[in-house]
């Protein structure tokens, strides 16, 4: 468990909160790229609790500024975009998206002279990979984060992104934690493994055949690993590597014929979060209408729409009817348990009242990660990880069937990405 002093500190992201001074040190995705059209209607970005606007100019380029314009902080999503500058429909002042105020009319003769005296908020951003990044950090940008999938073509990525009503913090334990996939997710692999042939096939048996893997965590430099292995019979194990990267990406392990699967948690605010799902194929463009297509298959979570159909008010469409014919959840697939699961512990789970066991292990070390990041950069040092140029780029989760006398760290060195 955590005090309620230590619980505050890694869930709290509100201006001038010790967990946004270290989140706001790194870059976060928060829209599509084809959220935004040239010249077309500003955006609402929200994160770490504050808003922004977002919006793309007439000649392609991205600009995020503060929601409120810098004269009486009426709303830039109201304002007209026209030559590649937001015109506020209050006295016309006139933002571009570096900031830069350009025209100020409302003081007549003056406004040129006015309008230099002026500087709206901005903040730095980078498209890459369909997504549109942000650093909204004092100082210059730290290191981007360049994931392998960036490097892809978009035929061969997917991304979906899904709002969560629930704290940051219980997505990415969720994500982190092996051990639950056979209980909560025992009836339902089918639908992320949709394929019964290959290493589908043989993932849902190995899941199975071991429900309490025991884990062993390694610190990385730029997060942790997460080995949940599961005994399979006398002679094998059965190795799962989740990677963690600061300060909110998990790598899920996949079978090597299916798509690999990263995974971001965005705080909009205290009770809010943004997950984007991020599916990615090295070898083919992805099948996004074949049955082995995993997790694209659960489009109703893309944008808006899952909460239109699933909330607490109906237990996120709980079938009781289904589990009495031998359903474990009676949800129509893992996504559903998932967020279900995360968002009935409470918008901020209360980890004063857990009582944590071995399973645990790697949601005791991400949470370690978090309270000393914090606490290092509120004593004025750089928190490890931000302190070197991280391998973003070859960070990979595995998964490996092995001999028992073999340790799993060769094992996985030796297994394919999937």
């Amino acid at each position: 468990m955590l005090t309620s002093a230590d619980n505050d500190l890694i869930t709290r992201v509100g201006p001038e909160t010790p967990m946004r001074a270290l989140l706001s040190r790194y870059w976060f995705p928060v829209l599509k790229s084809e959220e935004l059209e040239a010249g077309g209607k500003p955006c609402r970005v929200r994160l770490f609790g504050e808003n922004y606007a977002a919006f793309r100019a007439h000649d392609g380029r991205v600009g995020l500024l503060d929601e409120g314009c810098p004269h009486r902080r009426a709303s830039l999503l109201l304002a007209r975009n026209e030559n590649c500058a937001l015109t506020c429909l209050f006295h016309g002042w006139k933002i571009d998206v570096e900031g830069t105020v350009l025209d100020a009319p409302s003081e007549g003769a003056a406004r040129e002279r006015f309008a230099t005296k002026v500087k709206a908020r901005h903040f730095t951003t980078r498209e890459a990979g369909g997504l549109i990044w942000a650093f909204v950090g004092d100082g210059e940008p730290t290191q981007f984060p360049e994931f392998e999938f960036l490097s892809l073509p978009p035929s061969h990525v997917t991304i979906l992104k899904i709002p969560v009503d629930c704290n940051w913090v219980q997505g990415v334990e969720g994500l982190i934690d092996s051990s639950h996939v056979g209980h909560l997710h025992g009836s339902t692999l089918d639908t992320v493994y949709l394929r019964n042939d290959g290493g589908a096939a043989l993932t849902k048996k190995l899941f199975m055949a071991d429900l309490a893997p025991q884990y062993e965590v390694q610190r990385t430099e730029y997060g942790l690993q997460a080995a949940a292995i599961r005994r399979v019979g006398e002679e094998q194990r059965f190795v799962r590597v989740s990677e963690f990267a600061m300060p909110s990406w998990t790598f899920i392990p996949q079978p090597e014929d299916e798509d690999c699967l990263m995974m971001g948690q965005v705080p909009v605010d205290d009770t809010h979060t943004v997950q984007w799902y991020i599916m990615y194929n090295f070898e083919h463009p992805i099948d996004k209408t074949g049955v082995g297509h995993g997790f694209q298959s659960m489009l109703d979570y893309d944008g808006e729409t899952f909460h239109r159909n699933a909330s607490p008010e109906n237990l996120w469409t709980q079938d009781r009817q289904r589990m009495a014919e031998g359903h474990l959840t009676g949800f129509r697939n893992i996504l559903y348990e998932d967020i279900a699961i995360i968002e009935s512990m409470g918008p901020i789970a209360d980890r004063t009242r857990e009582y944590l066991g071995s399973a645990d292990a790697a949601i005791t070390r991400f949470r370690r990660i978090l309270i000393e990041s914090a606490r290092a950069l509120a004593n004025g040092k750089t928190p490890s990880g931000l302190d070197r140029v991280l391998p973003y780029e070859r960070i990979r989760a595995r998964q490996a069937v092995y001999p028992q006398t073999q340790d799993w760290r060769e094992a996985i060195a030796a297994a394919p990405v999937g």
